[in-house]
């Protein structure tokens, strides 16, 4: 990750986390905002190749996610939220992220179906983005041999 983007990578994703814990939704406000910062920054800080950069973070980050949006696995929240931290830690990182998230996510829902035997709540997938984002910037042994 770019020096400073895992700050702000941590915290869009913890305040996300808390919402979608607590609404069931992730404001527009917060991935619409993180989104031009994203662009912004890359471009102030690296003029033409952040920017092209951000916007691949970008595409890597909604292009999963938009599918399973299209499936009815995801909230739309949650792909704005996936674009947002694209944009801002690159599209490799977002797809390290959207990885472990994944796996987080299944043992989160096995967890839920050992706890209530079925699933018939939803999941809220920023949770499981959030200890992606904070493991992968933690980089420990165990995630850094996983990825």
């Amino acid at each position: 990750m770019v020096a400073g983007a895992e700050h702000l990578a941590v915290g869009v994703a913890g305040v996300a986390a808390a919402f979608d814990l607590w609404k069931r939704r992730i404001p527009n406000a917060l991935t619409y905002s993180v989104l031009v910062a994203a662009l912004a920054l890359g471009f102030l800080y690296a003029a033409g190749s952040g920017l092209a950069a951000g916007l691949g973070g970008i595409a890597a980050g909604f292009a999963p996610c938009f599918v399973l949006f299209q499936l009815g696995g995801l909230g739309g929240g949650d792909v704005k939220l996936s674009a947002a931290l694209g944009g801002r830690v690159g599209a490799w990182q977002i797809l390290d992220v959207l990885l472990l998230a994944t796996l987080l996510g299944a043992l989160l829902a096995l967890g839920v179906l050992a706890w209530r035997r079925t699933l018939d709540v939803g999941i809220p997938f920023a949770l499981p983005v959030f200890a992606a984002v904070v493991l992968i910037v933690a980089r420990g042994p165990f995630v850094g041999a996983l990825l």
